[in-house]
């Protein structure tokens, strides 16, 4: 598509106060989201700011959430992702000002919110984590496809959060991420109850699907190793969510579940893609 229907819109401020849009600048961003507990990250440039708009971008730890799409999409434009401002940086570059935001994703979270939890004996896993999430002020997505577990004995625990969602997703042989500051639960090298996405060469795909070895897997696994997978920029596809790939050129036809997703744009020119890394779902 032309890059002039190309569009990305940037709200930052602090998090449940009205935040301020950036809808007309240049924006180029580089986010990479994955289905594991360390937070997503990323940069988002916004060119040649006023001064009065780059001081409505000043704090750490406010939020900031990109959309982008395609202007005429009857759609609109859709979430990349919604994190926390980790740093902030404005630089000159020939005769472009740019004002660059490194973002985390669930970072304030995980580094502000401490615990403290005693439940009686027989508490099921999911009440606990449906609790936790409430107490925290936290959306805590579907926890369909995964099985709930007990504490005989009770539970009490005591803590920064990212250990006690350890302890207690890992009784549930699952695994936790947090994606657009939710916190997301799946069977671990499994997938969400999302609906399944069609990737195709006639019509999504860029080019054709590659291998993606783990090499970090001395022993390989349908889990362990995929493909990698270049498509038009789309934001709704996260971590956790199920594809069907259908290639005519490869082996890669089949359903998978995203184990990681970067998502790269720049509204005036060159990239406008996402690059999945899909695995074979335990729960398919």
């Amino acid at each position: 598509m032309p890059n002039f229907d190309r569009f990305a819109i940037v709200r930052v401020g602090s998090r449940g106060a009205k935040a301020f849009e950036f809808a007309n600048q240049r924006v180029v961003f580089n986010i990479t989201k994955s289905d594991q507990p360390t937070p997503n990250s990323g940069t988002i440039s916004i060119f040649n700011l006023a001064e009065f708009s780059r001081d409505k971008i000043r704090n750490i730890g406010d939020a900031v959430e990109l959309e982008a799409g395609y202007r005429q999409d009857t759609v609109g434009g859709r979430l990349v992702i919604s994190a926390d401002v980790l740093d902030i940086v404005t630089e000159k570059a020939g005769s472009d000002l740019i004002t660059t935001i490194r973002l985390g994703d669930g970072v304030e979270f995980l580094k502000s919110l401490k615990a403290a939890y005693s439940f009686k004996p027989g508490t099921s896993v999911k009440t606990i984590l449906t609790k936790l999430a409430k107490d925290a002020g936290i959306t805590l997505k579907s926890l369909s496809g995964v099985l709930d577990a007990t504490y005989a004995n009770g539970f009490s625990e005591m803590g920064p959060l990212g250990d006690i969602l350890d302890k207690l997703v890992g009784k549930l042989g699952a695994q936790w991420s947090f994606q657009n500051n939710e916190l997301q639960i799946i069977p671990k090298l499994g997938s969400n109850d999302s609906p399944v996405f069609k990737l195709s060469n006639k019509t999504d795909m860029v080019g054709i699907p590659t291998r993606d070895v783990d090499t970090s897997n001395v022993t390989p696994t349908p889990q362990s190793d995929g493909w990698k997978v270049v498509t038009l920029l789309k934001p709704e596809l996260g971590p956790g969510d199920r594809v069907v790939i259908e290639s005519e050129v490869t082996d890669a036809s089949g359903i998978y579940h995203i184990k990681e997703v970067t998502h790269s744009g720049d509204t005036f020119a060159g990239d406008w893609t996402s690059t999945l890394r899909v695995r074979e779902s335990s729960n398919a």
